[in-house]
């Protein structure tokens, strides 16, 4: 898929030539939030406890959790790069929300419940965020609706704020 685009994506093209890249297959189960913590954490989703979005509270089957960034007790990827004086941006990552500190800037993914909670890191991001672009959008709403023009348009403006 990316050979196609990287004539137009030269920082890609640049690490595509200079470094290791190839297909990549998922974790199982290949579910968003552990999928994603897996690829940031190198770790499995047994040694991350997180097996879907909604994981055993305990060892009953009557409790469940959401699996939000407090389910996610292993470094990931901006945590390490934390302790070594560098700086991420993580926009909207699966599984960080709430926030956890790092040194960066974090926004939030798509579990955040609204933004009226402190979805960001540093906590006074959310405030310029707002500045800028209004009202910022957490994840597109009615995305199993057959509306399939009004979810591609709403994919585009929430892209479109993040990225202004």
């Amino acid at each position: 898929m990316f050979d196609r685009w990287l004539d137009d994506l030269p920082n890609l093209k640049c690490l595509c030539r200079n470094g290791v890249h190839g297909p990549l297959r998922s974790c199982d189960p290949p579910i968003t939030v552990p999928a994603w913590s897996v690829m940031m954490s190198s770790k499995s989703p047994g040694g991350l406890g997180v097996y879907g979005f909604r994981n055993r509270a305990d060892h009953s089957y009557d409790r469940y959790l959401i699996a939000n960034s407090l389910a996610i007790k292993e470094d990931r990827l901006w945590d390490i790069l934390s302790r070594s004086g560098k700086r991420s941006i993580v926009i909207g990552v699966p599984g960080t929300y709430p926030p956890r500190s790092l040194n960066g800037l974090l926004i939030g993914d798509f579990l955040t419940p609204d933004t009226s909670c402190d979805y960001t890191h540093p906590p006074e991001l959310k405030d310029e965020i707002a500045r800028v672009v209004g009202e910022y959008v957490l994840d597109v709403r009615d995305f199993r609706s057959g509306n399939k023009n009004k979810i591609l348009a709403d994919i585009y403006e929430m892209t479109r704020k993040r990225f202004q």
